[in-house]
Parts: structure tokens; sequence; C-alpha cells
């Protein structure tokens, strides 16, 4: 017969819980943190005009010149008119009991627009030229920014790139890396 003796079970136990604890924790705030993290890399790169969009197609020339005359200071700038997208990017919980996926604690987190949030209105999608010859003031009804935003998505990329940034960041890697060694920190 062979025995097995534990020396100081008490200390293996409660390492245990700890170890437990932290994870249940970490399982509930991490995702949120990355949520949000992702969330301000996105409006950082709205606001910066990143350099990935240098490499995007110019403008329509109807819609450049009514942004020229409406917006003249986000003339040039993509994924920026009046600001909406930036208010509109955020954090936001997806789940509960209608949620199909089985996810912890019945929610997740996600980056991005929540459904149903429209803009302020009031946009033109190709500009529009009066017969005259004039430039129309802004015009168009409100409008889901999700559905804009996956329109522009396939023409000039926001998302994607700033995904693939998220991902490599050595930042953010370095912070989940220091959340895994708290973690790992209970066991002693």
């Amino acid at each position: 017969m062979i025995r097995i003796k534990f020396t100081g079970e008490k200390r293996w136990f409660a390492a245990i819980r700890n170890v437990r604890r932290a994870i249940i924790v970490q399982a509930k705030t991490l995702p949120m943190i990355q949520a949000v993290d992702f969330s301000n890399l996105i409006i950082f790169n709205i606001n910066n005009q990143r350099t990935f969009m240098r490499g995007y197609s110019k403008y329509h020339p109807k819609y450049a010149a009514w942004k020229q005359v409406n917006v003249p200071m986000k003339a040039t700038k993509f994924w920026d008119l009046h600001g909406d997208l930036v208010r509109a990017v955020q954090p936001y919980q997806i789940g509960g009991a209608s949620w199909p996926f089985k996810t912890t604690g019945g929610s997740a987190w996600m980056a991005g627009i929540p459904p149903g949030i429209d803009d302020s209105g009031g946009k033109s999608w190709l500009g529009g030229v009066q017969p005259t010859g004039a430039i129309r003031p802004p015009m168009g009804a409100k409008k889901q920014i999700a559905m804009y935003a996956t329109i522009n998505e396939r023409l000039r990329p926001l998302f994607g790139p700033t995904e693939r940034e998220y991902a490599r960041s050595s930042d953010r890697i370095a912070h989940h890396v220091r959340a895994g060694i708290s973690i790992m920190r209970r066991w002693v």
C-alpha cells in the first residue's frame, strides 16, 4: 500500500480557494476592461486619423464638395462628420436570458456601436447638387449608426485594423499577463 502524506494541506486548500476567487473576479471584470480599452482605441484612431486611414480611397467628388461646404473643419477626415460615431462607440453588455450563447453570469462584453442607436440626422450620403449648381444644406433622415458603419467598413475599414492593432499591442498583452500573474500569486 502506498501512502501519500500532504503537509500543510490547509495552505494548499487556502491557495486553491484564493485562485478560485481571483478567477471569478477576473472572469467578470477582465472582459469589461478589454471592452473599455478597445472602445477607447477606436475613438483614438478616429480622432487621430491613424496611419491605416492614409490608404483609403478618396471621397466621391459630390460628397467631398458637400462635406467641404457643410463641415469644413472635418472635410478631409474619415469616419468623422458630426461626431455621432465617436459618441456612439462604447463598451456594452450583450446576453442575458434571451442571448443564445452560454456566457458566464448570463452576459458578455463587447465594444463598438450598440444596436438601435441613431445618428443626429441631416447627413447626405451622396452630397447633393441642385440643378442650379448650388450645394444643398445637410439633409437626410436619422439612420442607425451600426448600419452605416457596416457599409463604410467595407470601403474604408476602421474596426478590423483597430482590432488587429489591439491584438498586437504589447501594452495590452502586458496588462493581461499582469492579470494572470496576480492570479498565480494567489497560489503562494
